[in-house]
């Protein structure tokens, strides 16, 4: 059994002007909503005898950003969560792991960065691979953490920016 938790939304915003009903909805989409899908999943992952789950946090957990304040902080727990499902469900032959993509070439794209310059430009620019990412990028790590072969991993956070948070 696999659950693959890819639930986002996200838009700049600045923190002071956040409502706390913009901040509840940011967390309940991008985190609570997450964990609800993987406790649902538990009971039927332990009589298969094991399990796979794939979350997708952000790589924006390792730099910070003045108006995703929110996107960071749902992101940021989702790492935190990944590994302590680990530890919780690893003696259930479990595994929880976490791939964190950089910028993805998506309706999500951002809205943030220097003033009159094109913020994607300006992450591209900065990120070593030339190039932002297309959601088939992470197919190959996520077929990996989903398969067999990946029985001896979990409680993982894998960033796969290519190498943008080496240069922003």
């Amino acid at each position: 059994d696999i659950l693959f938790n890819n639930a986002a939304i996200s838009w700049g915003i600045r923190p002071e002007k956040m409502t706390i009903e913009e901040w509840d909805n940011f967390i309940a989409v991008d985190l609570t909503s997450c964990f609800l899908c993987a406790k649902a999943c538990y009971p039927e992952m332990v009589k298969a005898g094991g399990g796979k789950i794939v979350n997708i946090g952000s790589a924006i957990t390792k730099k910070g950003m003045g108006k995703l304040v929110h996107y960071a902080a749902a992101k940021g727990g989702m790492d935190h969560m990944t590994q302590s499902l680990a530890c919780a469900w690893g003696k259930d032959n479990i595994q929880v792991n976490a791939i964190l993509p950089g910028l993805v070439h998506s309706e999500m794209m951002p809205c943030f960065g220097p003033k009159k310059a094109n913020p994607v430009d300006f992450i591209v620019k900065k990120t070593p691979v030339g190039r932002y990412a297309m959601p088939d990028d992470f197919e190959g790590l996520s077929v990996l953490l989903a398969s067999e072969a990946s029985s001896f991993i979990t409680g993982s956070i894998i960033t796969a920016d290519g190498g943008m948070t080496l240069g922003i």
